[in-house]
């Protein structure tokens, strides 16, 4: 047991303590207030010097921004050098905050050259961070630098096929989202080619969408059998407006696929690259909205009259035939060969336009056109019929390593369009097209550079969920689905489940855009994702996750846009990376 201090000791030591920091004989106090100074020194360094050793680091990693930055401006064709240097400046003070650890920027040094095909930016930034416990021994600052180098090569280490996959669809017209999408594709041109019309060794192609894709006529052009031929719609001119656009359905397939992305389906021909003749894959069928009327978000009336001379080839194309006859019952046709009347269900039978009866509320066809009007009577860009290609989108811009600057931007200028009225949102058909376009160059050939390899690179963006609305007619059966036609025909053509659910063939579409997702990736096609104004809800966070997981990366390749800033930086940071744009100091 220890022994206890009396009252009578504590005092006495107080006393000692007492005496001596009033002692005037003695030098204890200089002594004591000497040592204290180099003690207090060295606490001092170790604490400002790491506040400083921070604030260095930081100033490096705004370095490094700025001159990425700057490189990035540059390449837009519309910034000048000094524009450049500004945008690196904010870039820079947009990562060191004001008064960050008590530190003070001198104003950067940013140097930006385009010499030799190469356009390099260099940063140089210093400053101080004032002391806190070094002021005692007269260090009141201490000195932070930093320097960086960035540059984007015009010669390519690999040769890039970028495929642009933009919505058209009716939602993009709302709140300015299509100017968004105009301004944001045009500035990832714009970074492709910088100041130039041609860029080496990169090839750009354009694909719009809504529920379906315009490649018909390039299939056709490179193999005129591996398309469906439809007498009196795909042997015509294209100056008729009862033409052939270029529209494909999408692919026969079985129904009900399995929920697992990584496994793809036999018979399932909608989510793979084959073609026909391929693993038993059938040929294209071309797409026809059938002249009935339409009951999908807007009522349209899209029965249109077909020349007495091609009535017959016309209505015995399969998609046209069966409208009709699920429209109107099965009394409509007559004997091919003598004209007389005969029920669709027998041999040799044609519909008869005579025979239906809402006959006299058909109209003139309409050249049909892409382009985005106001109205029922915006004539002559709209989509209010009465058309076969009602619905489809401009045709593809294929992969071009000749494609020129002022060709790609009057391309999203001119053909890009949201298409109202619209009859819904598919990814999956645009996906798998996509698809082809990229991975078949045996069918789709480009002029590509030898020697070299080649990066394939899809870019795929969107506003909306996976949707098609059919508003229904009323039957003595029930309520049917049959008029809103997509690339998968109607819900009552059951082409993807075994029934009529919206929500199962929702769900079903988006196995289908997965599966594509991972046989691309497979296939080292690299894949980045756009959402761009989704709703804050669960319907929006499904499409997020959906294309997130169909991203290369879900965490750098996948970008959620909530306005037209965040989908042009996108966009741009996007062709940033493909141009292998880098640091090299």
């Amino acid at each position: 047991m220890g022994l206890v201090p009396s009252k009578s000791d504590n005092s006495a030591r107080r006393g000692l303590l007492q005496d001596l920091l009033r002692s005037t004989s003695a030098s204890v106090l200089p002594m004591m207030a000497a040592a204290m100074i180099p003690t207090m020194a060295m606490i001092g360094a170790g604490v400002d010097f790491g506040r400083a050793y921070l604030a260095n680091s930081k100033l490096q990693g705004a370095a490094d921004a700025g001159a990425l930055a700057t490189v990035r401006a540059k390449q837009l064709s519309a910034n000048s050098e000094s524009r450049a240097q500004e945008i690196g400046e904010d870039y820079i003070y947009a990562n060191f905050p004001d008064n960050y650890l008590n530190a003070n920027l001198q104003t950067p040094d940013v140097d930006v050259r385009d010499e030799d095909d190469v356009i390099s930016a260099t940063v140089t930034v210093s400053g101080s961070i004032n002391t806190t416990l070094l002021r005692l021994v007269g260090i009141d600052t201490l000195p932070i630098s930093a320097r960086a180098v960035a540059e984007a090569s015009e010669e390519l280490p690999t040769a890039v096929e970028a495929l642009l996959v933009l919505d058209n669809t009716g939602s993009m017209q709302s709140g300015g989202r299509m100017d968004s999408l105009k301004t944001a594709a045009k500035n990832f041109v714009n970074v492709i080619y910088g100041d130039d019309e041609t860029r080496e060794n990169f090839a750009v192609g354009i694909l719009p969408y809504n529920t379906m894709v315009n490649v018909g006529h390039l299939v056709a052009a490179a193999n005129p059998n591996l398309v469906q031929s439809r007498p009196g719609f795909t042997n015509v001119s294209l100056s008729d407006p009862l033409s052939w656009k270029g529209c494909l359905f999408a692919d026969q397939t079985i129904r009900n696929i399995s929920d697992d992305r990584f496994m793809m389906d036999p018979g399932a021909y909608d989510i793979g690259a084959d073609m026909p003749g391929e693993n038993g894959m059938p040929r294209f069928e071309p797409f026809v909205y059938p002249p009935i009327y339409v009951n999908s978000f807007q009522d349209i009336n899209n029965r249109y009259e077909i020349p007495n001379s091609r009535q017959d080839d016309f209505f015995s194309i399969p998609t046209v035939r069966d409208a009709l006859i699920r429209l109107h019952g099965n009394n409509i046709c007559k004997n091919r060969s003598n004209g007389q009347p005969r029920n669709c269900d027998q041999n040799n039978t044609v519909i008869d336009f005579d025979r239906l009866p809402d006959r006299g509320n058909y109209r003139s066809p309409r050249f049909y056109s892409h382009k985005s009007g106001n109205g029922t009577n915006a004539s002559p860009n709209n989509l209010w019929g009465a058309s076969p290609n009602y619905q489809c989108p401009a045709e593809a811009l294929p992969l071009s390593y000749e494609s020129t600057k002022s060709q790609l931007r009057g391309y999203i200028d001119n053909e890009n369009h949201a298409l109202l009225p619209g009859t819904g949102t598919f990814h999956n058909a645009a996906m798998t097209w996509a698809y082809r376009l990229v991975q078949r160059d045996d069918v789709f050939t480009r002029n590509r550079p030898t020697n070299v390899p080649t990066k394939k690179i899809v870019i795929f963006m969107t506003d909306g969920n996976f949707d098609s609305r059919d508003d229904g007619r009323n039957t003595s059966s029930g309520r049917v689905l049959d008029t809103a036609y997509t690339a998968y025909k109607t819900y009552e053509d059951r082409t993807i489940i075994s029934g009529t659910s919206r929500n199962q063939t929702i769900d079903h579409l988006g196995r289908r855009f997965a599966k594509t997702c991972e046989a691309m990736k497979a296939d080292g096609i690299e894949i980045y994702t756009i959402a761009f104004a989704l709703n804050n809800n669960a319907a929006g966070d499904a499409t997020r996750e959906m294309f997130r997981t169909c991203a290369t990366d879900r965490n750098t390749h996948f970008f959620s846009a909530a306005n037209g800033a965040d989908l042009n930086n996108a966009f741009v940071t996007i062709a940033s990376e493909l141009i292998d744009l880098r640091l090299s100091q």
